[in-house]
């Protein structure tokens, strides 16, 4: 299972990024599912489940909004069109 953390726009996906990496929290920015629709087509991966469950959180102390956490069973490849 693949996670990705749908944000509203580009901007908002790269400043959650920030702050998961800060937390030590592997992520990368990487192209929205497109069985997700959704508008932003910027989200952010998530490496492991474990740090799903820390994430929110750490979005409300810094007033991001969390449109979705989507799951996908999709193969997804890293190194493929990753941004930062």
């Amino acid at each position: 299972m693949k996670y990705f953390i749908l944000v509203e726009n580009a901007s908002i996906a790269t400043n959650l990024l920030q702050i998961l990496r800060k937390e030590k929290i592997k992520a990368t920015l990487a192209p929205t599912p497109r069985e997700a629709s959704h508008a932003c087509g910027v989200s952010v991966y998530i490496y492991n489940k474990e740090d799903i469950e820390k994430i929110e959180p750490l979005a409300k102390e810094n007033n991001i909004k969390i449109d979705e956490i989507y799951k996908s069973e999709l193969d997804f490849d890293t190194k493929r069109n990753k941004f930062l």
